[in-house]
């Protein structure tokens, strides 16, 4: 996720420097020419129209005694303590390999490359867990277990070892005991995350989970006490339970152990590290450029300032789109500072507009939105050079009153660009950065507006403002729009909005950005893979087997029915006579037997059945086939002598 995450930022398109104007490049100061846009009428020059009241160039400054308090402030530390600017240098490398490098992880074929990894991996994690835990996605709800039999131990993950352990001691079944204190040491083990419980997991892949652990000796040594006891159906005594017992008693406090062991070290180690936090010093390099921020990249110094700069004025911040107040206002400011500025060509239009109407915009970005770049022929500079420059901050502002260029700079993060085109019939050149490149333009309209865009926003910043002297950077930047204004606003509108409902919405933030919205979804899969698979229970029930069924009886009790439904006593009772033969033969060898009274002293020998009864059973067998009719009570009584002959012979 981290690699999605940056990979945008670091393989920009290499945009090649476009040929600036020589001149431009390589003078040492400028003149204090302004030069006009006008919405009306493009086409004419900016000799036009000469400079206005409004235009007029005012230093104004900040308090001295507001500077002096905030440096005196330990919040504020870092700006001028080189103890937080310590930072560990990278080793150095070939800057041909990052070319190079930037090159590949920009290009077309290494995002599909990734993502087709991604994929792959992904579906092999999800076919991994599948087989691992025999996952099925779709399956019913199991049925109620019944009672499990003596030899068919009750799902470990349905129950409650310590409580069946209870039962088992009062019941003196020592074998089950042993069984629960197993299942014990695996809970404990498992709590304890020095073993994973899986459904199919057998006791050896436990020990082998604790090889080179303290726990793998007695582990493996109660788990063959207990294979033995348990699949052995080893005769177990009270007393040898009692020792049996104890080994596993002594094995739970050790792992009991490791709670204690483990606080000790966190302990240790959150002393140490506040030792080792208090003797070092560390900047915060979170860029934020929130007005409320006292970290070095906030921008609380740079809001606060403003009443400062412009005392008569009402300050106060928005979020409101440039259409709902831009169209009426008049004498009013607004300074936008963020690290980029996306706006669509509507609201690049209410800008310009509002520019036009005689009010003052400022902008102080990295990066700005093409259309408005483009409503204004300027491009910006995407170069591999911000990466050497990533570390320190070195510019140039003109001074509208000396007329000349002053440099300042500070060791905090650059994260600044340039252009690399502008047309210097309307912009005017207010600052540089360290190559003479130019980072801060000007345009001033007819009606006595402004519109600036600056492409170096730290240098609003905290730690910039309050490093050295470097406060003068924001008196003069900001002192190019009048006093006069009755109305600064701070915006926090192109800083985070959802332009699809009105407000701020951290989510459409996050789904706007390509590589926050890719780390989100990836976010948001993983979460569910963790739901999906983690919460169902570890171990799955046991199934029950139920006992092979005689089909053949269930068969002729179903066939003795139908016959009896249909009231067809005679048929019924030959087919009665039929197995009985079947059972004489099959069970007591007796071949072909005759119906006699040879017949009945033989069965009755074999047997051991009464001959008195045997010989009224087989009376009725042979007077069956003279009789056309059965009435219900014979065919009773016949069947209550069958049953009485199976269940004795």
């Amino acid at each position: 996720m981290l690699v999605l995450v940056l990979l945008p930022a670091l393989a920009q398109d290499g945009h090649v420097q476009d040929s600036v104007i020589k001149s431009l490049l390589d003078q040492d100061s400028a003149r204090d020419t302004t030069s006009y846009v006008t919405t009306e009428d493009s086409s004419k020059t900016s000799g036009e129209a000469a400079s206005t009241d409004s235009d007029r160039f005012v230093l104004r400054r900040l308090s001295d005694t507001m500077v002096l308090r905030l440096k005196r402030n330990p919040d504020y530390a870092y700006a001028n303590d080189p103890g937080y600017w310590v930072k560990k240098k990278p080793a150095d490398a070939d800057p041909r390999f990052w070319l190079w490098l930037i090159k590949v992880l920009g290009s077309k074929a290494f995002y599909y490359t990734l993502y087709t990894l991604l994929g792959l991996l992904l579906l092999y994690v999800i076919i991994r867990i599948i087989l691992d835990n025999n996952v099925r996605l779709f399956y019913r709800a199991p049925k109620k277990k019944t009672k499990a039999g003596p030899h068919e131990p009750d799902d470990a993950g349905e129950e409650d070892p310590d409580q069946r352990l209870k039962e088992s001691l009062l019941a003196k079944d020592w074998r089950q005991a042993t069984r629960y204190l197993y299942l014990i040491s695996l809970s404990k083990l498992d709590e304890k995350q020095l073993i994973r419980r899986k459904a199919d997991a057998t006791n050896q892949e436990y020990v082998s989970q604790l090889r080179g652990s303290a726990w793998e000796s007695p582990f493996r040594y109660l788990t063959s006490l207990y294979e033995k006891v348990w699949y052995g159906d080893f005769p177990l005594q009270e007393s040898q339970f009692g020792r049996l017992r104890s080994y596993f008693e002594d094995f739970y406090k050790s792992i009991g152990k490791l709670s204690i062991l483990l606080f000790l070290m966190t302990g240790a180690l959150v002393s140490c590290n506040r030792q080792h936090g208090s003797q070092k010093k560390e900047l915060n390099r979170r860029i934020t450029m929130r007005r409320t921020d006292r970290n070095p990249y906030g921008t609380k110094l740079a809001y606060e300032g403003l009443s400062q700069l412009f005392p008569e004025a009402e300050i106060s911040v928005t979020s409101k789109a440039p259409s709902d107040y831009f169209a009426n206002s008049t004498k009013s400011a607004l300074i936008i500072i963020a690290p980029t500025v996306e706006a669509t060509p509507s609201e690049v239009t209410a800008v310009l507009n509002y520019v036009g109407n005689g009010n003052h915009v400022f902008i102080s970005a990295r990066h700005v939105a093409d259309t408005l770049l483009h409503a204004l022929g300027l491009k910006e500079g995407y170069g591999n050079s911000q990466l050497s420059e990533m570390d320190s901050l070195h510019i140039k502002l003109f001074d509208r009153s000396a007329l000349e260029f002053y440099s300042y700079s500070y060791p905090g993060d650059g994260y600044d660009n340039w252009f690399t085109s502008l047309d210097t019939q309307y912009a005017n050149v207010m600052g540089k950065d360290s190559r003479n490149r130019p980072n801060f333009v000007r345009y001033t309209y007819k009606g006595g507006g402004s519109l600036s865009i600056q492409l170096a926003p730290l240098a609003f910043s905290n730690f910039f403002l309050l490093h050295k002297d470097n406060r003068a950077y924001y008196e003069k930047a900001l002192s190019n729009v009048p006093s006069s204004v009755t109305t600064v606003y701070w915006d926090d509108y192109f800083r985070y909005y959802d332009r699809n409902h009105g407000s701020f919405s951290a989510f459409q933030y996050i789904l706007n950005n390509r590589s926050l919205r890719l780390a989100f979804w990836l976010l948001l899969i993983l979460f569910g893979l963790i739901y999906l698979f983690d919460s169902k229970r570890r171990q799955r029930m046991i199934p029950l087997i139920s006992p092979l069924r005689n089909t053949s009886v269930e068969f002729v009790r179903t066939i003795g029915r139908l016959y009896y439904q249909r009231r067809d006593n005679h048929n019924l009772a030959t087919k009665m006579v039929a197995h009985f033969q079947d059972q004489v033969r099959t069970r007591y060898h007796m071949a072909s037997p005759t119906l006699d009274e040879e017949f009945v002293d033989r069965l009755s020998y074999r047997t051991g059945y009464p001959k008195e009864p045997l010989a009224r059973l087989v009376y009725f067998m042979q007077t069956l086939p003279t009789r056309a009719y059965i009435p219900d009570e014979d065919l009773l009584e016949f069947q209550q002598q069958l049953d009485a002959f199976y269940k004795t012979a």
